[in-house]
């Protein structure tokens, strides 16, 4: 039976892990579409509840989606020993410019500092820049002090080791990190839950937030012999240009192409991850028709429509207004009918979350006859009349 997943979670901390223990198959409710992934999950950023998923706590491959935790355990590490993104400078090693893979197009001795390393390793995935981050951080993490110039891959393992403590601390529970650029490895795995959990969290992360929704990244870059030269980096993601805001793309022979989506519209934070989707086309169309399918079961109904210019209501009349509105579907709570001098009453549902506000009723069913110049307000018919509809 097809039933939806309501995992409560909060941000870092009390991120908790999906109720369901392993490997299941589950989608949403009626409607939910058919993709090719081969595990997928919906996840409700602002609530940090996992919403819907199919093989959502299964563990495989994720490619490039590595550098999601990449980049956060960069940006914690930084905070937690101040370091200036802006001055601090990477050197690249020969080690990270030799990796296969997607690529910054970074060479041996090009120095970028912090920020534009990261830009190099979320937008064109570059797995030199996410190799050359790890050096650096996990040097820092040695000798919590600004370090020379890295060129020991053994930092590469430092870091990668407090990339799995942050994914404990986050309570991925399905997730083991062995690299820091997601290059084909059957160790390096991930779930699509884990994954989508992650990805709210430094989605929440303003650092974060702003890079991945780039769409474009340049910046100059001093080479061993001090010459400069200029790398525009594009983004891969080509969800930036339908209403998406991030996060990271990902593809290898063993993962299959992999995607990590964040939307935000009409006060709904989605992260949709779709892991081994057919071809690398799939993921735009199947990550779409994800939201498509969220967003249309998680929108309130609609208010009702205006009602239609009558007369001034009489006392019979106002109670007929009041029983219509009180069984629109979209009043769960008491409604007030509160005065106001130009457009009469206005019909307010009052909810603790997320506040509904009606249409006005139109001018013609003003409830408080307009007050003529010399004469008092009907304070005894408006005191009745609020008396009557508040209760």
């Amino acid at each position: 039976m097809i039933e939806r997943i309501g995992v409560a979670t909060s941000i870092e901390s009390t991120v908790c892990s999906s109720a369901v223990s392993g490997g299941t198959d589950r989608g949403g409710p009626m409607g939910c579409p058919e993709v090719s992934a081969k595990a997928w999950a919906i996840f409700d950023a602002n609530a940090h509840v996992l919403l819907w998923g199919r093989q959502e706590v299964e563990s495989q491959e994720i490619a490039s989606l590595t550098k999601i935790m990449t980049a956060y355990t960069a940006i914690k590490v930084m905070a937690r020993l101040d370091v200036n993104m802006m001055t601090a400078k990477i050197e690249v090693s020969s080690d990270a410019a030799g990796l296969p893979g997607t690529s910054a197009n970074l060479q041996e001795g090009d120095a970028l500092s912090v920020w534009d390393m990261l830009h190099a390793m979320l937008l064109p995935s570059g797995n030199d820049a996410a190799y050359a981050i790890a050096e650096y951080f996990g040097l820092l993490l040695t000798s919590l002090g600004l370090p020379p110039l890295v060129r020991s891959t053994r930092f590469v393992d430092i870091f990668v080791a407090e990339m799995n403590s942050n994914a404990k601390l986050l309570k991925m529970e399905n997730t083991r990190y062995n690299n820091p650029h997601g290059l084909q490895d059957p160790l390096n795995q991930s779930c699509a839950a884990d994954l989508a959990r992650l990805a709210a969290v430094c989605m929440g992360m303003p650092l974060f937030a702003e890079i991945v929704k780039k769409h474009k990244y340049s910046c100059l870059v001093k080479d061993e012999n001090d010459k400069y030269r200029q790398c525009n980096w594009y983004n891969t993601n080509k969800l930036l240009v339908k209403g998406f805001n991030g996060v990271k793309t990902g593809i290898t022979p063993s993962a299959g192409p992999c995607l990590a989506s964040s939307y935000r519209a009409d006060g709904l934070n989605l992260i949709i991850v779709v892991l081994g989707c057919k071809t690398p086309d799939h993921r735009w169309h199947e990550v779409v028709r994800l939201k498509n399918f969220a967003v249309q079961a998680l929108s309130p109904a609609k208010c009702s429509p205006r009602c239609k210019p009558r007369p001034s209501p009489t006392h019979t009349t106002r109670h007929k207004q009041k029983a219509a509105v009180s069984e629109s579907p979209t009043t769960r709570r008491p409604i007030g009918l509160q005065a106001d001098s130009e457009l009469g009453f206005r019909v307010r549902a009052h909810r603790a979350a997320n506040s509904i506000i009606l249409p006005p009723l139109p001018n013609k069913c003003r409830a408080v006859p307009r007050r003529s110049e010399g004469k008092p307000p009907a304070k005894s018919l408006t005191l009745k009349m609020r008396e009557r509809d508040l209760h």
